[in-house]
């Protein structure tokens, strides 16, 4: 499907009596924001705080380029040396070889022309996931590779996956971190945040985001991690595909998912938001990796 069709599917359910929409990729050109730090409201994703440089070394931003022109604009993880993972909604489909994906690692402030450790690089080929659905994003996952392995450096490091024994997990209750550079106020087309930042969150009862999306065609199930928002804290626009780790203190980061949908209208309103779970997708991570799960402890 051309980006042309999916932007032309966006404004049509746009127009559905239900107000609820996809926190879609952030459509911009990073390097033009006209945002400066002294200009955003506090330090948040949506009521979070900055990052420290080094912090989140698997973060990526990965964005979706036709003739030079940023079409999508998402976040991502490292995985390994060769691959980077995001969801599917981030990269065009397998078949269309009109955009280009780019993947910037070891990034602080999107808007530096030039940071110390950064690594930008065009992907060479990028897997959906088979089964991935766009009207209900269903299977909402996607992996992408990188041209050539990337070593590990102070502000480079593959976040660490989940244990095989996950699938089944609900991590109800447990205390999650959100990261990214997505807008920091509702409606937040224009409004990312140059400098990455974090905010925590906890796992809810999958059944809270089932009752709330149950109108708008989007699925929700167990292969998903349903995150509470309470207070205004958590993603909104351009946030698509970033991680979802438990709050370690270690820079070893545990992934357990990432962020695949919410409600834009509602970034600050406290509304659940819903995450891939990736020990669901064991499979297809290895697969098409042959990223095995790691050893339990």
């Amino acid at each position: 499907m051309r980006w042309a069709q999916i932007f032309s599917r966006t404004e049509t359910m746009a127009k559905m009596s239900v107000s609820r929409w996809i926190f879609c990729a952030l459509l911009l050109t990073v390097a033009t924001s006209g945002l400066s730090i002294a200009e955003e409201d506090g330090g948040k994703i949506v009521g979070g705080q900055f990052a420290y440089r080094g912090q989140f070394p698997w973060m990526a931003v990965i964005t979706s380029e036709i003739n030079g022109t940023v079409q999508l604009y998402c976040g991502g993880s490292m995985i390994s040396g060769d691959y980077v993972i995001t969801a599917a909604q981030c990269v065009p489909p397998e078949n269309d070889y009109t955009a280009k994906i780019r993947i910037v690692l070891g990034v602080h402030n999107v808007s530096a022309t030039t940071e110390i450790g950064r690594v930008d690089l065009i992907a060479d080929y990028h897997f959906v996931h088979p089964d991935y659905n766009a009207a209900t994003l269903a299977n909402n996952i996607a992996i992408v590779h990188l041209p050539t392995r990337v070593s590990s450096s102070p502000y480079v490091k593959e976040s660490q996956l989940p244990y095989a024994s996950e699938w089944n997990a609900t991590y109800l209750g447990i205390r999650t971190r959100v990261s990214g550079w997505g807008a920091d106020r509702d409606n937040g087309l224009s409004n990312h945040s140059d400098v990455l930042r974090y905010v925590d969150n906890n796992v809810q009862d999958l059944q809270v985001c089932q009752d709330y999306y149950a109108l708008t065609g989007f699925e929700v199930n167990e292969n998903h991690i349903c995150i509470s928002t309470e207070g205004g804290r958590g993603p909104c626009f351009g946030d698509v595909g970033s991680p979802l780790t438990l709050t370690e203190t270690s820079s070893d980061a545990h992934q357990i998912g990432l962020f695949s949908f919410g409600d834009k209208t509602y970034c600050t309103r406290g509304r659940p938001v819903v995450y891939t779970k990736f020990a669901s997708y064991w499979d297809f991570i290895t697969d098409y990796t042959g990223i095995r799960p790691q050893a339990e402890l």
